[in-house]
């Protein structure tokens, strides 16, 4: 039987944390109703997509060994992405917070 490597794990347990957030990102697109929400929804979308797709080039550098360009693309653009998105799920968090 072939041991596991750390690149496994991790590579697993990335896969498992983006199906959580998607679980939640669809029960929040069947729960919002108001045409504001439904906006800032799909704009956390939309920049949840560009932060995974920078974070795939470096999770890609990473497994391929080419760790200086995985490095130079996680602080020059994943980083800003994923500020981007977490702002974005902060603005809805606030939104939702102010219906309450």
């Amino acid at each position: 039987m072939k041991k596991k490597t750390h690149e496994y794990w991790m590579t697993r347990a990335i896969v498992e944390a983006r199906k959580a957030v998607t679980d939640n990102v669809e029960k929040l697109d069947k729960s919002i109703v108001s045409a504001e929400g439904k906006e800032i929804l799909q704009r956390m979308k939309e920049r949840r997509v560009a932060f995974l797709q920078s974070q795939e080039k470096v999770i890609a550098a990473a497994l391929g060994g080419k760790r200086e360009e995985g490095v130079a693309e996680l602080l020059t653009t994943t980083r800003k992405l994923q500020a981007d998105y977490l702002g974005a799920a902060k603005e809805l968090l606030v939104y939702q917070t102010r219906l309450m």
